[in-house]
C-alpha cells in the first residue's frame, strides 16, 4: 500500500513521542483553542523506566500546565535532597529545603508520565498509541506527511508542523538530516529492588564515586529502591556489569550504596540504558522543532532531565505556534537558547567531574578531566604510520586511524581537527583535539610548541 493510498488523518501539529517533553508540548499547544494536536508513541512497556527523582524546579512547569495540584495529591514520595561521596569518600548533603521551591520527590516515572498523558487526552489531544513513524516527507510549506503505523495498521498523518520528542534517538531529526554531536558514551546499568519489609531508608538521592564511574540510589514509592551504576559503555562491557551476579559483586564493593540496598531483592534485573550527553546542532527546521532529549540530553548527574524535557517542550511549542500563526522568527531564538544552555551545562558538568581527583588516571575519569595542553596553532613536523599500539582514551581506534590520516606535515593542529570534524560531524571539537594530543604524546605525531 503506498503512502497516498493509506488512510489519512490531518492535524495542525503532530508530536512524535509521549514522554515529559512531548506531553508538555502537547498540553501547551492545547492552551490555544481550535488547535488540532496528535501525539504518536510506541506505548508504555511493562518495564520500569529509569528516572526516579524530580527536582523542586519542576513545580513552576507543572503550575503552568495546570497539573501541580493533581501531581501533589498523587501520592509521590517526598525527597529532601541528595548526598554524595564525590570529592572524598565521605557523604555530604544538599537539602532541597534551601531552594525556592522546597522539597523534591521520589518518582514513579511511569505513573508520572501517565498523569501527563491522561491530561493531554482530557484536553482533547489525540493519542495514537501504539504507533510508530516510518518516514516523513514534505509536500510543501506547512504540508508534512508522516508514514506511520497505528495499532499495527498503516496510515498517513498530515500536519502543518512536527515536534520531535522522541528522545536521544530522535528518529524524526534523523529523517530531517539533523546532526547530533555526542560528548561521551555514558550508560546506566539500572536495577529496581524491593526493600525489606519495615526497612527505613532516608528520603534522599545518594551518589557515590568509584574508580570506574559512579553509583546512585533513590527511594521510590511502594517500598522500592532504584540503584544504577553509571559508567561508559565500553567499561560496562569489560566489567560485564549487566549480568546480575556481577552487578551485585560491584555493588557490594561500594561503601555507601551497598548499605542502603542491604537485604533488598531484584524486582527488575539490571539493564543498560543510554545516558549520553548529546546536542542536536540544528534544533529546528522548516516546519519542525526538536524538544527534550531529542534536542539535548544531559548527564543524570545534573538532575535536570525532566525539568529540561518539560521546559524545552514548552519553549519548542512557541516555535510551532510562531510558525503556524506568525512569521516563524522564534526558531533562531530557540536555537540560541538551546546552544547557550548546553554550553553552561557542559561547563558545570566539567566542574563537577574535576572535583574527583582520586582516580585521575582511571579511564572513566581521564575522559572527563583531561585538559587540552596541545596548542591548536602548533604545526606538525612529522607523522608516523598507524601501528598496533595506536590508542586514545578519547576516540575509538577506527576513528583514531581516520584522524591520523588527515594529519599532514606543516599543517596546524586546528586544521587537522577541522578536517576530521567535517568528515565526522558527530564528534565534538574538544574530543578531537584531545585525541590529537594523545597522538603527540604517544609519539605518532611530532609538533612544534606542544605545550601551552
Amino acid at each position: 500500500m503506498t503512502s497516498k493510498s493509506r488512510p489519512s488523518r490531518s492535524y495542525d501539529v503532530v508530536i512524535v513521542g509521549a514522554g515529559p517533553a512531548g506531553c508538555a508540548a502537547g498540553l501547551t499547544l492545547l492552551k490555544r483553542a481550535g488547535v488540532r494536536v496528535a501525539m504518536i508513541d510506541r506505548g508504555r512497556t511493562s518495564s520500569w523506566k529509569v528516572g526516579e527523582s524530580l527536582s523542586p524546579g519542576v513545580r513552576p512547569l507543572l503550575d503552568y500546565l495546570q497539573l501541580w495540584s493533581r501531581y501533589r495529591d498523587g501520592g509521590s514520595l517526598v525527597s529532601f535532597g541528595s548526598e554524595a561521596a564525590w570529592g572524598t569518600d565521605q557523604l555530604t548533603g544538599f537539602n532541597f529545603l534551601f531552594t525556592p521551591h522546597g522539597n523534591g520527590w521520589g518518582l514513579d516515572r511511569s505513573r508520572f508520565e501517565s498523569l501527563l498523558l491522561n491530561a493531554f487526552r482530557e484536553r482533547d489531544g489525540v493519542v495514537l498509541q501504539p504507533g510508530r513513524v516510518i518516514g516523513v516527507e514534505r509536500e510543501g510549506p506547512g504540508r508534512m506527511v508522516l508514514s506511520a503505523e497505528v495499532d499495527g495498521q498503516p496510515c498517513s498523518l498530515r500536519a502543518k508542523f512536527l515536534i520531535d520528542a522522541g528522545g536521544r534517538n530522535g528518529m524524526l531529526c534523523r529523517k530531517m538530516q539533523g546532526t547530533r554531536v555526542g560528548f561521551d558514551d555514558l550508560v546506566g546499568v539500572a536495577a529496581l529492588m524491593d526493600l525489606p519489609v519495615n526497612s527505613v531508608v532516608a528520603q534522599v538521592t545518594q551518589v557515590e564515586a568509584v574508580p570506574y564511574g559512579w553509583w546512585y540510589s533513590a527511594p521510590i514509592p511502594d517500598g522500592r529502591l532504584a540503584v544504577v551504576l553509571m559508567t561508559d559503555a565500553d567499561i560496562a562491557a569489560n566489567l560485564k556489569a549487566r549480568h546480575p551476579q556481577r552487578w551485585l559483586e560491584l555493588l557490594k564493593r561500594t561503601r555507601h550504596v551497598r548499605q542502603r540496598a542491604a537485604g533488598a531483592d531484584f524486582c527488575e534485573m539490571p539493564r543498560v540504558v543510554s545516558a549520553r550527553s548529546t546536542l542536536l546542532q540544528q534544533p529546528s527546521g522548516e516546519d519542525w522543532v526538536a524538544v527534550g532529549d531529542a534536542v539535548a540530553s544531559h548527564d543524570p548527574l545534573s538532575s535536570s532531565g525532566i525539568p529540561h524535557a518539560m521546559g524545552s517542550g514548552i519553549h519548542g511549542t512557541l516555535v510551532a505556534a510562531d510558525a503556524l500563526f506568525a512569521n516563524g522568527e522564534l526558531a533562531r531564538v530557540y536555537a540560541e537558547h538551546i546552544h547557550g544552555d548546553f554550553r553552561q551545562y557542559m561547563q558545570s558538568r566539567r566542574r563537577h567531574y574535576l572535583q574527583v581527583s582520586r582516580w585521575a588516571d582511571h579511564l572513566f575519569w581521564k575522559r572527563r578531566c583531561d585538559t587540552i595542553r596541545l596548542d591548536p596553532a602548533a604545526k606538525f613536523e612529522s607523522i608516523s604510520e598507524a601501528s598496533a599500539d595506536l590508542a586514545s582514551v578519547h576516540l575509538a581506534k577506527p576513528r583514531l586511524n581516520e584522524l591520523l590520516k588527515v594529519c599532514c606535515v606543516g599543517q596546524p593542529v586546528h586544521e587537522a581537527a577541522r578536517s576530521f570534524v567535517d568528515a565526522f560531524p558527530g564528534v565534538p571539537d574538544e574530543k578531537v583535539i584531545l585525541a590529537l594530543q594523545d597522538l603527540v604524546f604517544s609519539g605518532h605525531a611530532v609538533v612544534r610548541n606542544t605545550i601551552r
